[in-house]
């Protein structure tokens, strides 16, 4: 009995993870995210709508967080903690590097010149798009497709293994 729950355990860990972020820019921002696991029967679908700001906010609560000092005068992060964050951050894109990516939209800027910038980006890094670039009028609509799969094993010892690390250098004492 005990091993075919274990083997149902490791079954459920091996299935693939699949998620697809869908963006859309157009006067607004509108991103939906959706998340499914066994083969589609659990899902998680979420859209979020945000409006185009003209003001410029600034997040001071991370600000105020990364220059607290402790007794000693000195920053409580340290160089240690943030190659750690890096590094984090660095090997989640890739894990999480999409096997489907689709851009489709038009863009114009005021100055033909950052247009023109624009395009050499594309044919630079080797991305291929439907992007048509319009150098007389000032437009910005995309719509971004990124979808991949993940095993929950491999993802779920993937963050196991930076909570560690976190939890080494007293990173949930700091917050």
């Amino acid at each position: 009995m005990l091993i075919v729950i274990f083997s149902m355990i490791i079954f459920f860990l091996l299935l693939p993870i699949k998620y697809v972020i869908d963006i859309k820019i157009n006067n607004g921002i509108k991103i939906k995210f959706r998340v499914s696991y066994l083969f589609g029967l659990v899902k998680f679908d979420n859209t979020k709508k945000k409006l185009k700001d003209k003001s410029c906010k600034k997040n001071s609560s991370v600000i105020s967080k990364l220059n607290k000092k402790n007794s000693n005068g000195e920053n409580k992060f340290d160089i240690k903690f943030l190659s750690i964050i890096f590094k984090f951050i660095r090997e989640l894109i890739k894990k999480l590097r999409p096997q489907k990516i689709i851009i489709n939209g038009q863009i114009g800027f005021d100055d033909p010149c950052y247009t023109g910038y624009a395009c050499a980006l594309e044919n630079i890094f080797g991305i291929r798009t439907n992007i048509k670039y319009n150098f007389e009028q000032e437009i910005f609509d995309l719509h971004l497709y990124f979808r991949t799969q993940i095993c929950a094993l491999f993802f779920l010892l993937f963050m196991l293994k930076y909570i560690f690390a976190f939890i080494k250098c007293n990173f949930f004492e700091v917050i």
